[in-house]
């Protein structure tokens, strides 16, 4: 598939963008409180990708759904944080 180079350069900056959240979440050492920033992140990086390619509505879409997801995540708090990387060794 052919693109113009505003959308390749778009897509390329997606992969970037995207790979380095990747990652990052593969790491053995992430922290887990970076998970909302990291999902966030990674919409709003969706969202561009869909406004640069003119894809009428997807952006919006792609926000709502992160705002729908982000306000279900609550971060963990940090004593049950502590017993399950206790469990995990």
């Amino acid at each position: 598939m052919r693109m113009c180079r505003p959308c390749s350069a778009a897509l390329e900056a997606a992969r970037a963008g995207l790979s380095e959240i990747t990652g990052r979440l593969r790491e053995d050492e992430y922290d887990s409180k970076s998970l909302p920033a990291d999902l966030r992140s990674s919409f709003m990086i969706l969202a561009e990708l869909a406004r640069m390619m003119h894809l009428p509505g997807l952006d919006g879409d792609i926000e709502a759904l992160a705002e729908a997801l982000l306000d279900q995540v609550e971060p963990i708090p940090e004593d049950l944080l502590y017993i399950a990387l206790e469990v995990k060794r």
